[in-house]
C-alpha cells in the first residue's frame, strides 16, 4: 500500500510542478509571439504599444524571472522608437543598471541613459553623473 502511495505522489509531483510553471510559460510565449511580430514591423506604433504593455505585465507578474533584464532593455528600446517616450526609456534603463549592476545589459543601459539625458532631454548634469 505504501508503494502505491509513493508512486502516486511521484507521478503527481511533475503535474503539480508543471501547472505552477505553465502560467509563466504561457505569458512568456505570448511575449515572444509579440516580439516575433514586432521584428518585421518595427515602425508599428500599435504593435509597439502591445509589446510594451506585455513586457510591463510580465515584469510586474514575475519580478524574479531570468528574462527581466532583457525585457527591460528591449522595452526601453521600444520606448525610444517608435513610441518616443524618452522619459520612460531612461527610467527603465536606470532601473536596469540599478537593479542588475553586474548584468550583461547594464553597461549599455547606463550609456544609453546618459546619451538620452544629454542629447534628447537636455539634462547635462544627470548625463555627467552617469
Amino acid at each position: 500500500m505504501k508503494k502505491i502511495f509513493y508512486i502516486l505522489v511521484l507521478l503527481s509531483l511533475p503535474a503539480l510542478l508543471f501547472s505552477c510553471l505553465s502560467e509563466n510559460g504561457k505569458d512568456l510565449n505570448n511575449v515572444k509571439k509579440l516580439e516575433t511580430a514586432f521584428v518585421s514591423k518595427r515602425d508599428s506604433v500599435q504593435l509597439a504599444k502591445q509589446l510594451d504593455e506585455s513586457y510591463r505585465r510580465f515584469i510586474r507578474k514575475y519580478p524574479d524571472d531570468s528574462n527581466i533584464q532583457r525585457m527591460l532593455f528591449e522595452d526601453a528600446q521600444i520606448n525610444i522608437y517608435p513610441l518616443r517616450k524618452t522619459d520612460a526609456a531612461v527610467e527603465q534603463l536606470e532601473n536596469l543598471y540599478t537593479k542588475y549592476p553586474q548584468g550583461r545589459f547594464s553597461p549599455n543601459a547606463m550609456f544609453k541613459a546618459a546619451f538620452l539625458d544629454e542629447n534628447v532631454l537636455g539634462r547635462m548634469n544627470e548625463a555627467k553623473s552617469l
